[in-house]
Protein backbone atom coordinates (compact mmCIF):
# COMPACT_ATOMS: atom_id res chain seq x y z
CA UNK A 1 0.00 0.00 0.00
CA UNK A 2 1.03 3.35 -0.61
CA UNK A 3 1.92 5.91 1.67
CA UNK A 4 -1.43 9.09 2.04
CA UNK A 5 -1.17 11.40 0.05
CA UNK A 6 -3.39 14.53 -0.84
CA UNK A 7 -6.15 13.41 -3.79
CA UNK A 8 -4.77 14.11 -7.18
CA UNK A 9 -7.84 15.42 -9.71
CA UNK A 10 -8.98 17.44 -12.52
CA UNK A 11 -11.42 18.93 -10.80
CA UNK A 12 -10.50 21.95 -8.53
CA UNK A 13 -10.76 20.44 -5.01
CA UNK A 14 -12.31 22.36 -2.11
CA UNK A 15 -9.87 22.71 1.09
CA UNK A 16 -10.78 21.61 4.18
CA UNK A 17 -10.60 23.16 7.26
CA UNK A 18 -9.42 20.50 10.21
CA UNK A 19 -12.01 20.96 13.07
CA UNK A 20 -9.33 21.92 15.05
CA UNK A 21 -8.60 24.87 13.37
CA UNK A 22 -12.34 25.78 12.55
CA UNK A 23 -13.69 29.22 13.71
CA UNK A 24 -16.83 27.25 14.50
CA UNK A 25 -17.02 26.62 18.11
CA UNK A 26 -19.19 23.18 17.30
CA UNK A 27 -16.53 20.99 18.07
CA UNK A 28 -16.87 18.07 15.83
CA UNK A 29 -14.86 15.20 14.21
CA UNK A 30 -14.58 14.30 10.66
CA UNK A 31 -14.56 10.58 8.93
CA UNK A 32 -12.61 11.06 5.76
CA UNK A 33 -13.28 8.28 2.93
CA UNK A 34 -10.61 8.27 -0.23
CA UNK A 35 -10.09 6.15 -3.38
CA UNK A 36 -6.43 6.23 -4.17
CA UNK A 37 -5.73 6.84 -7.71
CA UNK A 38 -5.02 3.79 -9.92
CA UNK A 39 -6.08 2.87 -13.47
CA UNK A 40 -6.54 -0.37 -12.75
CA UNK A 41 -8.90 -2.86 -11.24
CA UNK A 42 -12.42 -1.70 -9.29
CA UNK A 43 -11.88 2.19 -9.51
CA UNK A 44 -15.08 3.02 -9.63
CA UNK A 45 -18.57 2.36 -7.53
CA UNK A 46 -17.03 2.89 -4.26
CA UNK A 47 -19.39 3.92 -1.58
CA UNK A 48 -19.13 5.06 2.50
CA UNK A 49 -22.37 3.98 4.76
CA UNK A 50 -22.53 5.33 8.18
CA UNK A 51 -25.63 3.29 9.66
CA UNK A 52 -25.54 4.00 13.34
CA UNK A 53 -24.44 6.09 15.86
CA UNK A 54 -24.06 5.01 19.56
CA UNK A 55 -26.33 7.24 22.13
CA UNK A 56 -26.02 10.57 19.42
CA UNK A 57 -29.82 11.62 19.38
CA UNK A 58 -30.89 12.61 15.86
CA UNK A 59 -28.58 10.82 13.88
CA UNK A 60 -29.54 10.71 10.50
CA UNK A 61 -27.95 7.37 8.58
CA UNK A 62 -26.01 8.21 5.22
CA UNK A 63 -24.93 6.49 2.23
CA UNK A 64 -22.10 8.36 0.04
CA UNK A 65 -22.44 9.00 -3.62
CA UNK A 66 -20.49 6.35 -5.95
CA UNK A 67 -17.49 7.86 -5.79
CA UNK A 68 -14.19 6.90 -8.53
CA UNK A 69 -10.57 6.55 -7.97
CA UNK A 70 -8.80 9.58 -7.09
CA UNK A 71 -11.67 10.98 -5.46
CA UNK A 72 -12.50 11.85 -1.96
CA UNK A 73 -15.31 12.70 0.81
CA UNK A 74 -15.28 14.00 4.18
CA UNK A 75 -18.61 13.52 6.76
CA UNK A 76 -18.82 15.92 9.89
CA UNK A 77 -19.53 14.10 12.78
CA UNK A 78 -20.16 14.52 16.34
CA UNK A 79 -18.24 13.18 18.88
CA UNK A 80 -19.13 8.95 19.49
CA UNK A 81 -19.24 5.85 18.35
CA UNK A 82 -20.29 4.97 15.07
CA UNK A 83 -21.34 1.51 12.55
CA UNK A 84 -19.62 2.53 9.50
CA UNK A 85 -19.80 0.25 5.92
CA UNK A 86 -17.62 0.27 2.91
CA UNK A 87 -19.81 -0.59 -0.18
CA UNK A 88 -18.57 -1.57 -3.84
CA UNK A 89 -21.32 -1.96 -6.44
CA UNK A 90 -23.77 -1.89 -3.66
CA UNK A 91 -22.08 -4.95 -2.06
CA UNK A 92 -20.21 -4.98 1.81
CA UNK A 93 -16.71 -4.99 1.43
CA UNK A 94 -15.86 -3.94 4.57
CA UNK A 95 -17.26 -2.81 8.06
CA UNK A 96 -15.64 -1.02 11.22
CA UNK A 97 -16.74 0.45 14.09
CA UNK A 98 -15.48 4.28 14.11
CA UNK A 99 -14.68 6.21 17.17
CA UNK A 100 -14.99 9.64 16.14
CA UNK A 101 -12.76 12.54 18.60
CA UNK A 102 -13.86 16.08 18.93
CA UNK A 103 -11.22 17.75 16.92
CA UNK A 104 -9.79 14.93 14.80
CA UNK A 105 -9.83 13.52 11.96
CA UNK A 106 -10.82 9.41 10.80
CA UNK A 107 -9.59 8.36 7.78
CA UNK A 108 -10.73 5.01 5.37
CA UNK A 109 -8.81 4.20 2.83
CA UNK A 110 -8.67 2.49 -0.46
CA UNK A 111 -5.87 1.34 -2.31
CA UNK A 112 -7.63 -0.55 -5.40
CA UNK A 113 -4.87 -3.45 -6.80
CA UNK A 114 -5.63 -5.16 -10.21
CA UNK A 115 -6.02 -8.57 -8.03
CA UNK A 116 -7.33 -7.36 -5.09
CA UNK A 117 -8.64 -3.87 -2.95
CA UNK A 118 -6.72 -2.83 0.51
CA UNK A 119 -9.11 -1.07 2.52
CA UNK A 120 -7.90 0.47 5.87
CA UNK A 121 -8.90 2.66 8.64
CA UNK A 122 -6.47 4.84 10.67
CA UNK A 123 -8.42 6.05 13.75
CA UNK A 124 -6.07 7.13 16.01
CA UNK A 125 -6.73 11.07 17.45
CA UNK A 126 -3.11 11.26 18.59
CA UNK A 127 -1.82 10.05 15.05
CA UNK A 128 -3.57 12.65 12.09
CA UNK A 129 -0.58 11.88 9.31
CA UNK A 130 -3.16 9.65 7.76
CA UNK A 131 -5.58 12.89 7.40
CA UNK A 132 -5.90 14.64 3.85
CA UNK A 133 -5.46 17.97 3.54
CA UNK A 134 -7.74 18.19 0.37
CA UNK A 135 -11.48 16.32 -0.20
CA UNK A 136 -13.56 16.83 -3.33
CA UNK A 137 -17.18 16.08 -1.53
CA UNK A 138 -17.94 17.24 1.87
CA UNK A 139 -21.45 16.58 4.06
CA UNK A 140 -21.97 19.27 6.53
CA UNK A 141 -22.92 18.23 10.09
CA UNK A 142 -26.30 20.53 9.16
CA UNK A 143 -27.17 17.22 7.23
CA UNK A 144 -25.70 14.40 9.85
CA UNK A 145 -28.15 15.54 12.30
CA UNK A 146 -31.39 16.61 13.89
CA UNK A 147 -31.29 20.05 16.35
CA UNK A 148 -32.20 18.94 20.10
CA UNK A 149 -35.53 20.84 21.13
CA UNK A 150 -34.84 22.41 24.26
CA UNK A 151 -38.63 23.42 26.21
CA UNK A 152 -38.05 27.34 27.40
CA UNK A 153 -40.76 29.66 29.01
CA UNK A 154 -43.98 30.57 27.50
CA UNK A 155 -44.09 30.27 23.44
CA UNK A 156 -40.54 29.82 22.68
CA UNK A 157 -38.66 27.03 21.44
CA UNK A 158 -34.84 26.22 21.46
CA UNK A 159 -33.12 24.33 18.88
CA UNK A 160 -29.51 23.06 19.70
CA UNK A 161 -26.82 21.81 17.07
CA UNK A 162 -23.71 20.59 18.65
CA UNK A 163 -22.32 17.92 20.72
CA UNK A 164 -24.77 15.67 22.72
CA UNK A 165 -25.20 12.19 24.95
CA UNK A 166 -28.50 11.39 23.99
CA UNK A 167 -30.70 14.03 24.11
CA UNK A 168 -28.65 15.58 26.58
CA UNK A 169 -26.34 18.78 25.44
CA UNK A 170 -22.18 18.69 25.93
CA UNK A 171 -19.48 20.70 25.15
CA UNK A 172 -20.24 24.06 23.01
CA UNK A 173 -22.27 24.22 19.91
CA UNK A 174 -25.05 26.67 18.32
CA UNK A 175 -28.20 27.55 20.51
CA UNK A 176 -30.90 29.22 18.83
CA UNK A 177 -33.96 30.43 20.24
CA UNK A 178 -37.39 30.92 18.58
CA UNK A 179 -41.02 32.44 19.17
CA UNK A 180 -43.37 30.14 18.20
CA UNK A 181 -46.35 31.50 15.68
CA UNK A 182 -48.67 28.05 15.44
CA UNK A 183 -47.01 26.03 12.81
CA UNK A 184 -45.14 23.09 13.61
CA UNK A 185 -41.93 23.69 12.50
CA UNK A 186 -43.41 26.10 9.74
CA UNK A 187 -43.33 29.40 11.26
CA UNK A 188 -40.52 30.20 13.65
CA UNK A 189 -39.09 33.51 14.33
CA UNK A 190 -35.66 33.45 14.76
CA UNK A 191 -35.30 36.02 18.13
CA UNK A 192 -31.60 35.52 19.32
CA UNK A 193 -28.97 32.95 19.24
CA UNK A 194 -26.00 31.74 21.17
CA UNK A 195 -23.07 30.83 19.27
CA UNK A 196 -21.04 29.69 21.31
CA UNK A 197 -23.12 28.01 23.76
CA UNK A 198 -21.35 25.95 26.40
CA UNK A 199 -23.47 22.95 28.29
CA UNK A 200 -23.07 22.36 31.83
CA UNK A 201 -24.83 19.62 33.13
CA UNK A 202 -27.25 19.84 30.01
CA UNK A 203 -28.12 23.41 30.68
CA UNK A 204 -27.28 25.94 27.48
CA UNK A 205 -25.76 29.45 28.43
CA UNK A 206 -23.81 32.30 26.90
CA UNK A 207 -24.16 35.46 25.22
CA UNK A 208 -27.21 36.36 23.38
CA UNK A 209 -27.08 37.43 19.72
CA UNK A 210 -30.70 38.93 19.07
CA UNK A 211 -32.11 39.64 15.56
CA UNK A 212 -33.38 42.87 16.36
CA UNK A 213 -30.22 44.01 17.34
CA UNK A 214 -31.03 44.51 21.32
CA UNK A 215 -28.26 43.93 23.74
CA UNK A 216 -29.08 42.54 27.27
CA UNK A 217 -26.87 43.22 30.70
CA UNK A 218 -28.68 39.86 32.43
CA UNK A 219 -27.59 35.58 31.39
CA UNK A 220 -30.34 33.60 31.30
CA UNK A 221 -30.72 31.46 34.98
CA UNK A 222 -31.54 27.45 35.27
CA UNK A 223 -34.99 28.05 33.97
CA UNK A 224 -33.70 30.16 30.48
CA UNK A 225 -35.15 33.19 32.08
CA UNK A 226 -33.27 35.95 32.21
CA UNK A 227 -33.50 37.54 36.11
CA UNK A 228 -35.88 40.24 36.91
CA UNK A 229 -34.20 43.54 36.33
CA UNK A 230 -32.42 42.63 33.53
CA UNK A 231 -32.13 45.70 31.58
CA UNK A 232 -32.52 45.60 27.49
CA UNK A 233 -31.71 48.16 25.07
CA UNK A 234 -32.39 48.55 21.38
CA UNK A 235 -30.37 50.72 18.67
CA UNK A 236 -33.34 52.66 18.23
CA UNK A 237 -33.27 54.38 21.90
CA UNK A 238 -35.60 52.42 23.81
CA UNK A 239 -35.21 50.42 26.81
CA UNK A 240 -36.69 48.05 28.80
CA UNK A 241 -36.22 46.72 32.91
CA UNK A 242 -38.73 44.28 34.57
CA UNK A 243 -40.02 40.60 34.39
CA UNK A 244 -38.68 37.91 31.43
CA UNK A 245 -39.79 35.09 30.19
CA UNK A 246 -37.11 33.30 28.48
CA UNK A 247 -35.03 36.18 27.02
CA UNK A 248 -38.10 38.01 26.08
CA UNK A 249 -39.30 41.34 28.41
CA UNK A 250 -42.92 39.95 29.84
CA UNK A 251 -43.63 42.71 32.36
CA UNK A 252 -42.17 45.84 33.91
CA UNK A 253 -41.35 49.20 32.13
CA UNK A 254 -40.47 50.29 28.67
CA UNK A 255 -39.26 53.53 27.78
CA UNK A 256 -38.96 55.01 23.95
CA UNK A 257 -36.62 57.19 22.80
CA UNK A 258 -39.81 59.76 22.35
CA UNK A 259 -39.89 59.66 26.25
CA UNK A 260 -42.88 57.54 25.71
CA UNK A 261 -43.44 55.29 28.81
CA UNK A 262 -44.77 52.03 29.18
CA UNK A 263 -45.55 49.79 32.30
CA UNK A 264 -47.01 46.89 32.04
CA UNK A 265 -47.79 43.43 30.74
CA UNK A 266 -45.30 43.07 27.23
CA UNK A 267 -44.85 40.86 24.35
CA UNK A 268 -41.55 41.22 22.97
CA UNK A 269 -40.94 44.46 22.44
CA UNK A 270 -44.75 45.05 22.30
CA UNK A 271 -46.94 46.78 24.82
CA UNK A 272 -49.68 44.29 26.04
CA UNK A 273 -52.68 46.12 27.89
CA UNK A 274 -53.71 46.63 30.37
CA UNK A 275 -51.05 48.77 31.88
CA UNK A 276 -50.12 52.66 32.11
CA UNK A 277 -48.69 54.76 29.31
CA UNK A 278 -47.76 58.11 29.78
CA UNK A 279 -47.22 60.46 26.72
CA UNK A 280 -44.77 62.81 26.00
CA UNK A 281 -46.75 65.61 27.10
CA UNK A 282 -46.55 64.08 30.42
CA UNK A 283 -50.63 62.88 30.08
CA UNK A 284 -50.71 59.32 32.36
CA UNK A 285 -53.23 57.12 30.79
CA UNK A 286 -54.69 54.40 32.86
CA UNK A 287 -55.85 50.59 32.10
CA UNK A 288 -54.52 51.59 27.99
CA UNK A 289 -55.20 48.48 25.52
CA UNK A 290 -50.91 49.31 24.92
CA UNK A 291 -48.77 51.38 23.28
CA UNK A 292 -50.18 51.87 19.98
CA UNK A 293 -52.55 55.15 20.13
CA UNK A 294 -54.28 53.54 17.35
CA UNK A 295 -55.83 50.99 18.75
CA UNK A 296 -57.63 53.11 21.52
CA UNK A 297 -61.08 53.72 21.82
CA UNK A 298 -63.52 54.79 24.55
CA UNK A 299 -62.39 55.94 27.89
CA UNK A 300 -60.03 56.39 29.83
CA UNK A 301 -58.74 57.15 33.22
CA UNK A 302 -55.99 59.80 32.82
CA UNK A 303 -53.95 62.52 34.59
CA UNK A 304 -52.55 65.34 32.84
CA UNK A 305 -49.09 67.01 33.47
CA UNK A 306 -50.44 68.99 36.09
CA UNK A 307 -51.66 66.43 38.09
CA UNK A 308 -55.07 66.59 37.29
CA UNK A 309 -57.22 63.59 37.02
CA UNK A 310 -60.03 62.99 35.11
CA UNK A 311 -60.72 60.91 31.97
CA UNK A 312 -59.05 60.93 28.46
CA UNK A 313 -61.22 59.74 25.58
CA UNK A 314 -60.16 58.24 22.30
CA UNK A 315 -62.34 57.37 19.27
CA UNK A 316 -60.63 55.53 16.29
CA UNK A 317 -57.17 55.89 17.83
CA UNK A 318 -58.11 60.45 17.89
CA UNK A 319 -58.02 62.03 21.25
CA UNK A 320 -61.13 64.22 21.39
CA UNK A 321 -63.24 65.62 24.18
CA UNK A 322 -66.34 63.92 26.14
CA UNK A 323 -69.02 65.81 24.14
CA UNK A 324 -67.45 64.94 20.78
CA UNK A 325 -66.66 61.12 21.90
CA UNK A 326 -70.31 60.66 22.82
CA UNK A 327 -71.48 62.28 18.90
CA UNK A 328 -69.04 59.91 17.00
CA UNK A 329 -69.67 56.79 19.52
CA UNK A 330 -73.47 57.55 18.42
CA UNK A 331 -72.97 58.54 14.95
CA UNK A 332 -70.82 54.75 15.25
CA UNK A 333 -73.92 52.75 16.47
CA UNK A 334 -76.48 54.34 13.83
CA UNK A 335 -73.42 53.51 11.07
CA UNK A 336 -73.10 49.53 12.58
CA UNK A 337 -77.21 49.37 12.64
CA UNK A 338 -77.64 50.82 8.88
CA UNK A 339 -75.07 48.06 8.17
CA UNK A 340 -76.45 45.34 9.86
CA UNK A 341 -79.90 46.14 8.26
CA UNK A 342 -78.69 46.39 4.69
CA UNK A 343 -76.53 43.09 5.52
CA UNK A 344 -79.63 41.40 6.36
CA UNK A 345 -81.55 42.98 3.50
CA UNK A 346 -79.77 41.46 0.98
CA UNK A 347 -79.46 38.25 2.89
CA UNK A 348 -83.21 38.01 2.68
CA UNK A 349 -83.61 39.14 -1.04
CA UNK A 350 -80.57 36.23 -1.57
CA UNK A 351 -82.51 33.93 0.29
CA UNK A 352 -85.94 35.14 -2.10
CA UNK A 353 -83.83 34.97 -5.53
CA UNK A 354 -82.48 31.44 -4.44
CA UNK A 355 -86.34 30.17 -3.56
CA UNK A 356 -87.24 31.46 -6.61
CA UNK A 357 -84.98 29.93 -8.52
CA UNK A 358 -85.78 26.88 -6.78
CA UNK A 359 -89.19 27.00 -7.72
CA UNK A 360 -88.75 28.04 -11.52
CA UNK A 361 -86.27 24.96 -11.86
CA UNK A 362 -89.47 22.72 -9.87
CA UNK A 363 -92.13 23.59 -12.33
CA UNK A 364 -89.47 23.33 -15.43
CA UNK A 365 -88.87 19.85 -14.59
CA UNK A 366 -92.63 19.09 -13.79
CA UNK A 367 -93.25 21.16 -17.40
CA UNK A 368 -90.61 18.74 -18.98
CA UNK A 369 -92.25 15.77 -17.24
CA UNK A 370 -95.50 16.63 -18.33
CA UNK A 371 -94.86 17.12 -21.85
CA UNK A 372 -92.74 13.80 -21.90
CA UNK A 373 -95.61 11.79 -19.61
CA UNK A 374 -93.74 8.63 -18.84
CA UNK A 375 -90.80 8.45 -21.39
CA UNK A 376 -89.06 10.13 -18.73
CA UNK A 377 -89.25 9.05 -15.34
CA UNK A 378 -87.23 8.23 -12.36
CA UNK A 379 -87.56 8.80 -8.65
CA UNK A 380 -89.51 6.95 -5.52
CA UNK A 381 -93.11 6.95 -5.34
CA UNK A 382 -95.98 5.72 -2.69
CA UNK A 383 -99.24 4.81 -2.78
CA UNK A 384 -101.62 3.30 0.06
CA UNK A 385 -100.34 5.68 2.59
CA UNK A 386 -96.83 4.19 2.34
CA UNK A 387 -97.67 0.33 2.14
CA UNK A 388 -97.02 0.26 -1.83
CA UNK A 389 -93.69 2.03 -3.12
CA UNK A 390 -92.44 2.12 -6.73
CA UNK A 391 -88.70 3.19 -7.62
CA UNK A 392 -87.75 3.65 -10.97
CA UNK A 393 -83.92 4.32 -12.12
CA UNK A 394 -82.84 6.34 -15.30
CA UNK A 395 -81.12 3.58 -16.37
CA UNK A 396 -84.48 1.65 -17.08
CA UNK A 397 -84.40 -0.42 -13.96
CA UNK A 398 -87.06 -0.33 -11.35
CA UNK A 399 -88.35 -2.06 -8.00
CA UNK A 400 -92.05 -2.86 -6.90
CA UNK A 401 -92.41 -3.13 -2.81
CA UNK A 402 -95.73 -3.92 -1.26
CA UNK A 403 -96.62 -4.83 2.32
CA UNK A 404 -99.81 -7.03 2.46
CA UNK A 405 -101.73 -9.00 4.64
CA UNK A 406 -102.99 -12.90 4.17
CA UNK A 407 -105.97 -13.38 6.98
CA UNK A 408 -104.36 -11.81 10.04
CA UNK A 409 -100.26 -12.58 8.91
CA UNK A 410 -98.42 -9.77 7.91
CA UNK A 411 -96.55 -10.30 4.24
CA UNK A 412 -94.27 -8.25 2.42
CA UNK A 413 -93.74 -8.70 -1.16
CA UNK A 414 -91.10 -7.80 -3.84
CA UNK A 415 -90.11 -7.68 -7.19
CA UNK A 416 -87.75 -6.26 -9.79
CA UNK A 417 -88.42 -5.06 -13.38
CA UNK A 418 -86.74 -3.43 -16.48
CA UNK A 419 -89.39 -0.71 -17.71
CA UNK A 420 -89.58 1.88 -21.08
CA UNK A 421 -92.29 4.33 -21.19
CA UNK A 422 -93.91 6.17 -23.78
CA UNK A 423 -95.85 9.72 -23.56
CA UNK A 424 -98.83 7.27 -22.19
CA UNK A 425 -97.90 3.80 -21.39
CA UNK A 426 -95.07 1.91 -19.70
CA UNK A 427 -93.96 -1.61 -20.63
CA UNK A 428 -93.02 -3.89 -17.78
CA UNK A 429 -90.95 -6.61 -17.69
CA UNK A 430 -90.66 -8.78 -14.65
CA UNK A 431 -87.89 -10.50 -12.26
CA UNK A 432 -88.84 -13.22 -9.84
CA UNK A 433 -91.12 -11.45 -7.02
CA UNK A 434 -90.66 -12.80 -3.55
CA UNK A 435 -93.33 -12.92 -0.19
CA UNK A 436 -91.93 -12.73 3.00
CA UNK A 437 -93.20 -13.00 6.28
CA UNK A 438 -92.85 -10.51 9.41
CA UNK A 439 -89.58 -12.42 9.70
CA UNK A 440 -88.23 -11.84 6.89
CA UNK A 441 -88.52 -15.71 5.89
CA UNK A 442 -89.46 -15.83 2.17
CA UNK A 443 -92.80 -18.39 1.93
CA UNK A 444 -93.23 -17.77 -1.74
CA UNK A 445 -91.97 -17.26 -5.08
CA UNK A 446 -94.00 -15.94 -7.77
CA UNK A 447 -93.42 -15.25 -11.54
CA UNK A 448 -95.17 -12.43 -13.38
CA UNK A 449 -95.87 -12.21 -17.07
CA UNK A 450 -94.47 -8.60 -18.27
CA UNK A 451 -97.04 -6.24 -20.21
CA UNK A 452 -97.98 -2.96 -21.28
CA UNK A 453 -99.83 -0.43 -18.87
CA UNK A 454 -101.07 3.11 -19.43
CA UNK A 455 -99.58 5.29 -17.95
CA UNK A 456 -99.45 9.24 -17.01
CA UNK A 457 -97.21 11.38 -15.42
CA UNK A 458 -96.92 14.77 -14.60
CA UNK A 459 -93.69 14.91 -12.75
CA UNK A 460 -95.21 14.28 -9.56
CA UNK A 461 -97.27 11.89 -9.38
CA UNK A 462 -97.29 8.41 -11.80
CA UNK A 463 -100.40 6.89 -12.52
CA UNK A 464 -100.02 3.13 -13.68
CA UNK A 465 -103.10 1.45 -14.94
CA UNK A 466 -105.42 3.96 -12.83
CA UNK A 467 -103.57 3.78 -9.54
CA UNK A 468 -101.37 7.13 -8.83
CA UNK A 469 -98.22 7.03 -6.61
CA UNK A 470 -97.08 10.25 -5.53
CA UNK A 471 -93.47 10.98 -5.64
CA UNK A 472 -91.66 10.51 -1.73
Amino acid sequence: MNSPAPVATNTTPAAVVTPSAATSSIRAGELQFVIKPSGVGNYSGWQVQILQAGNIWGFKPFTSRKLNASESLSVALYPGSYFVKVLLNGRDEQAYGVLISSGSISTIEVDVGYFSNDITLYNNPADQSHAYKYVIYKQPIDLMFDPVTIVLPGDLIGKYEGPRVGQTPTGEGLFRIFRQTGHKYKGLDLIATIPDAKAEDGHLSGELIFTDGRAVDGKMDANYNLPEGTTARWPDGSVFKGQYLGPEPSNGTLTLADGTVWTGPMQGKAPQGPGTLIRPDGTRIEKAPGGDIARYNGKFPCTDANGTAGSCYFFKGQATDAETYAQKQADEEMRQKAIAEANAAKAEEERKKKEARKNQSANSSSASSGADGCSKVSGTFEADQGLSRLTFESSGKGHLWQHTYGGTTSYTFDIDFRYKGTRNSMRFDYGPGTYKDASGRVVKRVNIAGGGSSCTYNGRSISINGKEYIRR
